[in-house]
């Protein structure tokens, strides 16, 4: 039974509209039957910014050091050998190459060429993707804990604990703030942009996770401020007129 806004509906108004509801589906509705709330399901959206990727690291002098080993390839005898961290961006190579990492190996067969991407798009499409799960597994331990159920806590716990450090291995690492932890402005965002943190403001909850990847902040992590710890922004004269 879906209602907009519950704050202003009265008990009696509710309890009508779930008759309704159950007369136009079963065609019968018992007026005088005790009603029983079972469930209550919110939904809430918060804008929180996507994951922006640090400045892609460039080789200066040299080429990407790897081991060469004996290979039985059609053309070739010897092979590349290299870990995926070992490349910077504009990095080229001549197969026949191997290139391991956590989640992949990669082969470049002899006549083939490879050139690291400067933009990083690749790493960052994966990047969103791997944030945006561990979102959705961050949001449903929190419900867990609100439900107060321990089988559910310990399970959801395990499982987001097992997912996170399956991305720490590739370098994604997530964090929350403290409960009374100082808001930082470089690792803590507020989820209306129109306002800011008052001077000395502690936290009251993460709401999204925050994350590094290889040691660099790629985003804040979304909290809320204990009541009346944010104030409203006060915008410039000129553009208070224009708005």
């Amino acid at each position: 039974m879906p209602v907009s806004n519950l704050a202003r509906l009265k008990r009696s108004t509710v309890i009508g509209f779930f008759h309704k509801q159950h007369a136009d589906k079963y065609g019968f509705a018992d007026r005088d039957a005790e009603v029983e709330l079972v469930n209550l399901r919110l939904e809430g959206y918060a804008t929180v910014e996507p994951p922006a990727m640090p400045p892609a690291e460039k080789r200066r002098v040299g080429a990407p050091r790897g081991e060469t080993h004996p290979v039985s390839l059609p053309g070739a005898e010897e092979c590349l050998f290299l870990r995926r961290e070992e490349l910077l961006a504009g990095d080229q190579l001549e197969g026949p190459a191997v290139i391991t990492e956590a989640t992949a190996t990669t082969f470049l067969p002899p006549g083939w060429r490879l050139e690291v991407d400067k933009l990083r798009r690749v790493e960052k499409d994966w990047l969103q993707v791997l944030v945006r799960m561990l979102d959705h597994v961050y949001a449903l331990h929190q419900g867990a804990l609100r439900s107060g159920q321990p089988n559910l806590i310990g399970q959801l716990g395990a499982f987001q604990h097992a997912c996170r450090d399956a991305a720490r291995r590739v370098g994604l690492a997530p964090f929350t703030a403290d409960e009374s932890e100082p808001f930082d402005e470089q690792r803590h965002q507020l989820t209306d942009g129109d306002h800011k943190a008052a001077a000395h403001a502690l936290v009251a909850e993460t709401l999204a996770t925050g994350y590094t990847f290889q040691g660099q902040l790629i985003r804040p992590a979304l909290v809320r401020l204990r009541n009346g710890q944010a104030e409203a922004e006060e915008l410039p004269l000129e553009t208070a007129q224009k708005v």
